[in-house]
């Protein structure tokens, strides 16, 4: 192998592992618990809570299927982050998120769940933008 090709190969190499590097570390994420959690995984499910909201009045079920299947495991997830910067907003996503479940399981009337479940995205959005994470807009759905 010539000289330039075994500079060319390594040049190539570098910019490989520069490109690599710039990727990870542009990579929006949040660390809980040493695991990095990918930013658009929060996001989406607090975006869910939008859909929830619109099910809401008319089809609880739907709503509850979409709280439990798109957001409830990432709101604990979000919560135990911000716990560590802010542990006041963290208990009030807690609280917010165990109104909606206590209305799931006691099935009151839509305008009652409607109202906790808007509590609920809107503590959901503070605690995102706490991260340093972007909160759906929920008034285009």
């Amino acid at each position: 192998m010539t000289v330039q090709a075994r500079a060319w190969g390594r040049s190539a190499c570098l910019v490989v592992v520069a490109l690599a590097a710039c990727s990870s570390a542009g990579a929006r994420s949040v660390t809980v618990s040493g695991q990095r959690i990918p930013a658009g995984l929060l996001e989406t499910s607090v975006a869910a809570l939008c859909d929830v909201r619109t099910f809401t009045p008319t089809d609880l079920r739907a709503a509850k299927s979409t709280f439990y299947n798109q957001s409830h495991q990432n709101l604990h997830v979000i919560a135990q982050a911000l716990e560590i910067t802010d542990r006041g907003e963290a208990a009030r996503l807690l609280e917010a998120m165990q109104r909606v479940e206590a209305d799931f399981l006691a099935q009151p009337s839509p305008p009652a769940v409607t109202g906790h479940v808007q509590d609920l995205t809107r503590e959901a959005g503070i605690a995102l933008r706490r991260l340093s994470l972007l909160a759906p807009d929920c008034s285009s759905r």
